[in-house]
């Protein structure tokens, strides 16, 4: 929450097991209340690394990050995410990374992290080796 009366939120998981709409009905409860408590707004964040109209890769950093992406899709699937988001008709607005720095691997493993894709990564690696014995 922020003083200006707008509410923020980073990180949402639907559990694998909840039926379909639960995400949509749990965000217009909240949406609601947040009204009800004087918000103007309310931001479901980012989609990292996603651009509409540009589903191609054209760097090679970002063929590395669009194959590593894809293998981890299950985790992060930011066309699924910018499409569930779509549907509350969001006013979406640009954001951008300045570096003095050229890109690297090892600068990327840095966003990874910050972004929080290295959690949902070990999130789903974790669901996949523990799902043979639940």
């Amino acid at each position: 929450m922020r003083d200006d009366g707008i509410a923020h939120t980073e990180l949402m998981l639907k559990h694998t097991d909840a039926p379909s709409g639960s995400m949509e009905l749990l965000l217009a409860g909240v949406f609601s209340r947040l009204r009800e408590e004087g918000y103007v707004e309310w931001s479901l964040s980012e989609v990292t690394f996603y651009h509409p109209g540009r589903e191609k890769a054209v760097t090679a950093e970002e063929r590395m990050i669009a194959a590593v992406a894809g293998l981890f899709r299950g985790a992060y699937d930011f066309k699924g995410l910018y499409d569930f988001k779509n549907k509350f008709s969001p006013e979406w607005r640009d954001v951008f990374l300045y570096s003095r720095r050229e890109l690297s691997p090892l600068i990327l493993a840095e966003l990874a992290v910050k972004t929080r894709f290295t959690a949902l990564m070990a999130h789903m690696i974790q669901r996949t080796f523990m799902k043979p014995f639940s």
